[in-house]
């Protein structure tokens, strides 16, 4: 069973049907994702149950890599997603807002735009991927995009999958959890494919300009050539071993 599913064994009646049982915890390979001080709480909370139903139990915790086990079956989709917001460091400010969400799975790239943010979420998080196993990929997204689309589905009610241990952060990776600010996702593309490939697309820092003038075939662009130097920086991860 996975951390997420403790609640179905609080109130599973299956167990009592049992004398003896033995858990197996499958952690994802990254522990720090996972195994936290939720994490242990709720392991010390389902053994202090256990030992009130059962007369015998043991719990194993084993750490895998359950990428390998997602690849072989086919079940994983990685999805690498790019997401354009109203320059504001409060994601709760009065100005803040999400312009386009891209994501990018199976060389298929889709730019989800809506002048009302709530609908565009609510697209955003109901496309058929989020109800199948994936992992969301960003380049610096953890500390910037990821807490954003939180903040803005809880402010207009829009259901969203668990994304727990489910965000990868390909700068994060690249910098090794090293603070590189000034190391662009440009620069690694750049890399990769040189200047010749990259368009020349406007800045985060026209974000705001590009909102007021209404230019929004202007905003997709640059959200899909986001997503293609992202796809070159994750393709090239998976080629030296990293991914």
């Amino acid at each position: 069973i996975f951390p997420a599913d403790f609640g179905k064994l609080f109130s599973s009646r299956t167990l009592d049907s049992y004398d003896n049982i033995i858990l197996f915890f499958f952690f994802h390979y990254n522990a720090s994702l996972c195994i936290n001080k939720h994490s242990a709480y709720l392991i010390y909370k389902l053994c202090e149950n256990l030992s009130e139903r059962l007369k015998y139990f043991k719990v194993y915790l084993i750490c895998v890599d359950m990428r390998y086990y997602a690849y072989q079956e086919g079940k994983m989709y990685n999805i690498l997603f790019n997401a354009l917001i109203v320059t504001n460091c409060n994601p709760v400010g009065l100005n803040a807002r999400i312009l386009a969400i891209g994501i990018t799975y199976n060389d298929e790239t889709l730019v989800f735009m809506n002048k009302d943010e709530g609908e565009l979420l609510r697209k955003f998080w109901q496309h058929p991927l989020f109800k199948e196993d994936f992992r969301l990929i960003g380049f610096g997204c953890s500390n910037y995009e990821v807490p954003y689309l939180i903040a803005r589905s809880f402010k207009h009610n829009q259901k969203m999958p668990d994304l727990r241990g489910r965000i990868i952060d390909l700068k994060q990776i690249l910098h090794y959890n090293n603070d590189y600010p000034y190391v662009s996702l440009k620069d690694y593309a750049r890399l990769i494919v040189g200047d010749k490939l990259i368009k020349a697309t406007h800045s985060y820092i026209d974000l705001n300009t590009l909102y007021q003038e209404k230019m929004w075939k202007d905003i997709e662009e640059m959200c899909n050539n986001n997503l293609f130097m992202m796809n070159k920086v994750f393709e090239r991860l998976k080629n030296i071993g990293v991914m």
